[in-house]
């Protein structure tokens, strides 16, 4: 964190991982980690942060930073106490089945229960944790859609029904908080369409790592998402050469840079 500040990041943003309780190297439903079926509850790890969660969002601000959480809200995992305690018809379901997804559910957002789920969380994290900014992903291909409640005349009515109430979602979001900032990551670049760039002001455009590949993204980005919205990585590492550094962070100058890596052992 010290060195993320002294390099000049305004937000230091805790990736996925940090609700994860599961034992290392823990297995779930096909084969996936153990943690990946078994989000949706979206609490702190208390053997990650045997000081609590607040320990390190407060250490964050201390250091004149924003707090932030990774959170991927549509998703709710097949072992998660959620997933029973939300009834059929908040998920996607294909002839009456909730639709299984790499492990996971997906929540309809146009009912009420899987609206209220989520309002509960953001409300928590924001309200109770002093969460400034939410990286908000998504990382599974639900496919056709959903018929929901049987009324729809195909899957595609219920998908366009979704897709229009997590706008509105957002938007209730951003009406009740105007201060957090709200990110697209959406599995590094998806979702690059005007009706989630018209609400959230930073669209992450790729999740590539690799240097080299990354200047073609980060040139192309711009004839999809402004500049000021696009979100490069910038992946500065201790064994890169000074030609490699200035490939690293000149590709990621071109939008919003999103500092990663290990800061800390780099030098002056």
């Amino acid at each position: 964190m010290d060195a993320a500040a002294a390099a000049g990041s305004e937000v230091f943003c805790v990736d996925a991982g940090w609700y994860d309780s599961e034992p290392p190297g823990a297995v779930g439903a096909g084969g996936v980690p153990g943690w990946w079926d078994a989000v949706g509850e979206w609490e702190e790890s208390a053997t990650r942060f045997p000081g609590g969660l607040r320990e390190v969002l407060d250490r964050v601000r201390a250091v004149g930073m924003v707090p932030g959480l990774w959170l991927e809200p549509e998703v709710i995992g097949v072992r998660s106490p959620v997933a029973s305690a939300l009834p059929d018809e908040a998920f996607f379901r294909r002839d009456g089945v909730r639709v299984v997804e790499w492990g996971r559910y997906q929540l309809d957002l146009a009912h009420p229960a899987a609206r209220a789920h989520l309002d509960t969380v953001v409300d928590r994290l924001v309200r109770d944790y002093g969460v400034g900014y939410l990286k908000l992903d998504y990382n599974i291909d639900v496919g056709a859609g959903t018929e929901g409640d049987g009324t729809n005349s195909s899957p595609g009515d219920g998908l366009l029904r979704h897709n229009r109430a997590y706008l509105d979602w957002l938007d209730g979001v951003l009406d009740r908080y105007p201060g957090p900032v709200l990110e697209s990551c959406a599995a590094g670049g998806s979702r690059t369409g005007h009706a989630i760039l018209s609400r959230l002001p930073i669209h992450s455009v790729t999740d590539q790592q690799d240097f080299r590949l990354l200047p073609a993204i980060a040139a192309a980005a711009p004839t999809a998402v402004t500049p000021e919205q696009g979100a490069i990585w910038a992946y500065p590492l201790p064994e890169h050469t000074e030609a490699d550094l200035g490939t690293v962070m000149a590709s990621a100058l071109l939008g919003r840079i999103h500092l990663s890596g290990r800061p800390d052992l780099l030098s002056e």
